[in-house]
């Protein structure tokens, strides 16, 4: 009865069966307007998806140039109402508030009726978890009454709710339950996992974190995706918590099942995902002492993400790679090599923050002081929300290092200004206390 309902109302996805053949037209996408994508959902009785996004975020705009814009999505853009939200803009502090997050992307399926969670993701995805996830959202959504009891799709979804709701001791609890429940090749592992690890390191729990990482790094690498790398890096965070020698441990077995991934041809990871996955490799192996094998992880970035620099079709797809390549070149002192690619996709790129920003902090690593100030100047006037205060906090560091103490002051005063500025939602009392101390040190 039970999968006989659930294969009907989920009939576009064929239980199991391969997406259509034919190529679908590209989701239409509500941007910034909650209230409207929220009207349109109740009016339509469609589950409401929304992406929570920021241009800061490399992987948020990995996956909007690749998994979003796969036809095995687009496929299925009329199951749902799309909202995409810039968690950066005032004008969304509203839907922020509502459901607050601690990692970008993340997003939710959400009963329109009640704005309930029904799923949730965290981080990149593959087309196949994407549509996983899409799937357990709408079933959520049309069928909730047929979820068994003991079905670990409920205490996932038990899980998402308690995260939403700030109570991490009830989500480390149903996800825990989840696993109880699961099978032992249970598919919709690795991306849970990743949910389960970061509640455990939000919470502080570095020994059952690493514990968690110890006896489930096997299940997190099951299907070749990027969750298995996003869960190494977590339970690698809390290792460095923990005694020595069990973290070593860990770090030895994350490097070579990254090493393992990264070598499977079918592993279904786009440039980013393998990007993030060898600078988590990097840091492992500077923590296990293997110098060379690290500075061999950040070479082979970096020509990855060159490659893919040079493939982007569009300055707005480029972007996605502007924080990594600038991270990696800028740690093998190689930084000067990048500012001309920088300074081409600040100037194509005139509405965006963040490559003029990313152009500053190479420049400043560089010391080339005054070029440095000209870049941080522009990402202050093109920023808006959080991520201005951080402009602001680069514009004072640069001054400081330009010896321009009242350049510097007033940066930071500008700083102190905009965070006590923002609305509620979107205030930080640890970004002013940092801020506001800045200020209270400068000359």
């Amino acid at each position: 009865m039970r999968s006989g309902l659930l294969c009907v109302v989920l009939a576009v996805w064929g239980c199991g069966a391969a997406p259509p053949p034919v190529a679908p037209k590209a989701i239409d996408w509500v941007h910034d307007d909650h209230p409207g994508a929220l009207a349109t959902a109740k009016a339509t009785g469609k589950p409401l998806v929304i992406d929570f996004w920021a241009p800061w975020c490399h992987t948020c705009l990995s996956m909007k140039h690749t998994v979003l814009a796969d036809p095995a999505i687009a496929a299925l853009g009329d199951r749902f109402v799309w909202l995409a939200v810039d968690t950066d803009r005032p004008a969304n502090a509203a839907v922020v508030e509502r459901l607050p997050i601690d990692f970008w992307p993340t997003f939710f399926v959400l009963d329109p009726k009640d704005e309930t969670v029904q799923a949730r993701h965290v981080g990149a995805a593959s087309v196949d978890q994407f549509r996983a996830f899409l799937k357990r959202g709408e079933a959520g959504v049309l069928a909730e009454a047929e979820l068994r009891a003991d079905d670990p799709l409920r205490f996932v979804r038990d899980g998402d709710r308690a995260v939403q709701a700030e109570d991490l001791a009830a989500a480390d609890a149903a996800y825990a339950r989840a696993f109880e429940q699961a099978p032992a090749d249970w598919a919709r592992a690795p991306e849970v996992l990743v949910a389960w690890a970061g509640v455990k390191h939000d919470r502080e729990d570095w020994a059952g974190c690493l514990a968690l990482g110890e006896a489930r790094l096997d299940e997190a690498a099951r299907g070749r995706t990027g969750s298995a790398a996003d869960f190494a890096s977590f339970v690698g965070e809390c290792a460095a918590h923990v005694e020595a020698e069990r973290a070593q441990a860990f770090r030895r077995r994350a490097v070579a099942m990254i090493d393992a991934l990264l070598a499977d041809p079918a592993a279904p990871l786009a440039v980013d995902d393998r990007s993030e996955a060898l600078r988590i490799q990097r840091g492992m192996l500077e923590a296990l002492g293997e110098a060379d094998a690290a500075r061999a992880k950040a070479v082979a970035q970096r020509d990855l993400l060159a490659t893919a620099w040079a493939a982007a079709e569009a300055p707005f797809a480029r972007m996605t790679f502007a924080w990594p390549r600038a991270e990696v070149h800028v740690h093998l002192g190689e930084g000067a090599a990048l500012v001309p690619d920088l300074q081409q996709l600040a100037a194509a790129l005139p509405d965006q923050y963040d490559p003029p920003y990313r152009l500053a902090w190479v420049l400043l690593k560089l010391d080339r002081r005054d070029e440095a100030r000209d870049a941080a100047q522009q990402a202050v006037e093109r920023a808006y929300g959080p991520r201005k205060g951080r402009a602001w906090k680069l514009l004072a560091d640069v001054q400081a290092a330009r010896g321009d103490a009242a350049g510097q002051r007033a940066a930071l005063q500008a700083w102190v200004d905009h965070e006590r500025g923002l609305p509620p939602a979107m205030r930080s009392a640890k970004r002013l206390e940092q801020a506001e101390a800045a200020l209270a040190a400068a000359p």
